[in-house]
């Protein structure tokens, strides 16, 4: 992997990193100011987020997003680093306990992504991965 440095700004202080995102609030915050990069396909191009943060009984999700071109809602799991198994199971317990929202379906949202995930993500029927 090529080494990349980020500009990380703070309150008091610029720095550099040799990573993207060092927390996921940075990585939402990004993807609030760009909600393009949750297009998924033609038919999933027009993404409105419409929670941020959203806490269920038992679960906190990181955003939830309408599709407003075909009306599907899906949760989003941002991941400061690697997508893997951990992230796949904990996205399904989403999807499955999740009954007022009704997701369509889930994307993970990371740094990179484990071959394992990647081949479950592409055996699934209601999972997406997006790599930055």
């Amino acid at each position: 992997m090529e080494n990349r440095l980020f500009k990380v700004v703070n309150k008091t202080t610029t720095e550099m990193h040799n990573e993207p995102f060092r927390f996921e609030h940075a990585l939402q915050e990004y993807i609030l100011l760009h909600p393009e990069l949750l297009r998924l396909s033609d038919q999933l191009h027009e993404p409105e987020i419409t929670f941020c943060e959203k806490s269920s009984q038992e679960f906190r999700y990181d955003l939830v997003v309408n599709y407003t071109d075909s009306d599907d809602t899906a949760i989003v799991e941002l991941k400061k680093e690697e997508i893997d198994d951990d992230a796949i199971s904990q996205i399904q317990k989403y999807l499955q306990a999740e009954k007022e929202l009704a997701p369509d379906f889930g994307i993970l949202m990371g740094t990179s992504i484990t071959k394992e995930a990647q081949d479950a993500i592409e055996k699934s029927k209601n999972l997406y991965a997006i790599v930055l």
